[in-house]
């Protein structure tokens, strides 16, 4: 498996990381409803890397660089809005965008399997 391709599921496995931890968050916020959609979240995006797990030793990705810097950058914007939410600040505002960046590396992930 290519340097690139691995840097790619890296940084999904961050993302999930992330989406895991937010989870937490909300739920010692005792937000159960937020904490159960990124529940949710994290059960699909898991499954998803075990699938590009899978099909990462087959050339499953061209560009591998492109995907990489923009998983990358969800998980930069993620990472903001998992401290807000953590602060309190405009909570319900980055629980959508962080709901939203991990939909979006899901995608990703989904669109690069066969």
């Amino acid at each position: 498996m290519s340097i690139p391709k691995t840097d790619a599921i890296h940084s999904m496995q961050v993302t999930l990381q992330r989406c895991q931890n937010l989870e937490l968050i909300l739920r010692f916020q005792e937000d159960s409803t937020n904490a159960s959609l990124l529940g949710a979240k994290n059960k699909a995006l898991r499954k998803q890397i075990d699938k590009l797990i899978i099909e990462a030793m087959k050339d499953w990705l061209e560009d591998a660089q492109e995907v990489t810097t923009k998983i990358k950058n969800a998980n930069k914007n993620l990472q903001i809005s998992i401290t807000n939410v953590k602060n309190k600040k405009q909570k319900g505002e980055n629980i959508v965008k962080a709901l939203g960046l991990i939909d979006d590396v899901i995608s990703i992930a989904t669109s690069l399997l066969p």
